[in-house]
This record gives C-alpha cells, structure tokens and sequence, in this order.
C-alpha cells in the first residue's frame, strides 16, 4: 500500500522537527515493504532538511503538487504560466501586498517579515533568494494579506478568472496561495501513477488528498476537512505514531 503524509500539522508540530516517535513508525512503514510518500505545501528543498537523510530520499511531492522528487532527484515539475504569473505580480505591486515565489529551488519574497512562514524557508542553504528576473519560472505564489483583509474576497474572485491557476485562501495564514490549474497533491498522485493511497493531512490542502484516498486520517480539528476524513486523530507525536503503527498491524493480521 501507498502511504502519503502530509507534514505540517500532520507528522510535524513545531515546523522545525519531526518527533522521535514519528520518525520510527515511518521507518516501520519503509521496513514493512509499503510505499512512503510525502505531500507538502513546502518545497522540497524544505522538505529535505526536515525530513532529513532518511526519508528525504523517498517520494515526494511539493508546493502543493507543482513538483515531484524521487530518490533526491527532480522528476517533474508544473509551473505557472507567464501572463498569469506577471498579472497577478501587477496587483501586489498595486497593493504593496507580500509575496513569496517558489521555483523548483529558489524563492523570490517581498516583505520577508511578513510571511509567516519564512522562517522555516532554505534553512540549510541549498536554494537563494533570486530577484523576479532571475526566476525564470513560478510554481507557487502565496500573498499575504494579513494587512488587507478587505481585499481577499475581491481577489479570490478576480484571480479565478485566469485561465491557468487555482486559488485558495488560508485562514491561519492569512495568506492566498495560487498554483497552476489542476495542481493539487491528489492530482499530481494521479498523474504519478501513484493510487491508491492511505492519507494522512491536517488542512485545506489536503481536502483533495483526502477526496481520493481508500482511507484519510485527519490530523486535529480543522473543521472544512473533516467531512472528508474517516478517522479524526489528537494533533499529539504519540497519537499519530500509534495510529500508524496500529494500522502496519492490520494490514499484516489481513494477510
């Protein structure tokens, strides 16, 4: 069986480390003979620091679908399509909204003091920061509009009108984040060959993840997901290592 993990919320509390506990039962995953997969908003040039040696070198999937890794190599990417990209670039100018651009390894960013995320962003130095003319491409955008609420309505609106992206608004950030059309986790899964699939996620990202999947175990209480999820689980190391241990258990007790 295909084991995806979203980590954020979901195998990773702090957005630094994955616990002891974790990090052993997806070492069961790896030695009980199933596939181990990672499905992140992150890059991997993130996800590789995180995940460390161990695991970084298994499947996986970034920025929410726009890229996959197999083996620490890059196998395929999507990226935004230019017109789209230097319209939507036009409003942030107009707004002087934040921005943070991820390309396969390096990252454009406006305002770095305000995204929320930026700490855990090329902590070990593998990608730079590029000005928007040295990046070539963009496979994620996320805008923050913190400071201008009273724009998110309007700009979901406006920027679901292009041809070639898929908005959606993160409450917690209060960030948009914008990917190419039809790139999601579950679509980039389908366009692997990588189904069927047990998930694990914690978020609106994960909601098609979720759709697709044999099995979703829902991390906390986020509660737009839930209605997608079969089994709810304590945001907590020791609940979700047991959980994935439990369910190594079954699937040998069914053979």
């Amino acid at each position: 069986m295909k084991f995806v993990f979203d980590i954020d919320g979901t195998i990773c509390f702090d957005g630094q480390t994955i616990n002891e506990k974790i990090l052993q039962a997806l070492q069961l995953v790896k030695e009980s003979g199933h596939d181990l997969i990672f499905a992140s908003a992150r890059s991997y040039r993130d996800c590789e620091n995180l995940l460390g040696s161990k695991f970084s070198k298994e499947k996986v999937i970034g920025l929410n679908g726009g890229l996959f890794y197999d083996k620490g190599e890059l196998v395929t990417k999507w990226h935004l399509g230019q017109k789209d990209f230097k319209d939507i670039l036009s409003y942030c100018k107009e707004y002087n909204l934040p921005y943070f651009i991820d390309d396969a390894l390096n990252f454009a960013v406006s305002q770095r003091k305000m995204i929320p995320f930026i700490s855990s962003v090329d902590e070990s130095g593998q990608g730079k920061e590029v000005t928007l003319s040295e990046m070539t491409y963009a496979i994620k955008m996320v805008i923050y509009l913190g400071n201008h609420p009273d724009l998110e309505e309007d700009l979901l609106v406006h920027f679901e009108r292009f041809d070639d992206v898929t908005v959606s608004y993160h409450e917690n950030e209060k960030c948009l984040y914008i990917t190419p059309k039809g790139i999601s986790k579950a679509a980039a899964l389908k366009e692997l060959d990588l189904l069927p699939y047990i998930a694990f996620g914690n978020d609106k990202n994960d909601i098609e993840l979720f759709n697709e999947a044999l099995y979703a175990y829902q991390v906390g209480n986020y509660q737009p997901l839930k209605q997608y999820s079969d089994q709810v689980l304590e945001p907590t190391a020791e609940v979700v290592a047991s959980t994935i241990k439990d369910l190594l258990e079954s699937f040998q007790e069914s053979k």
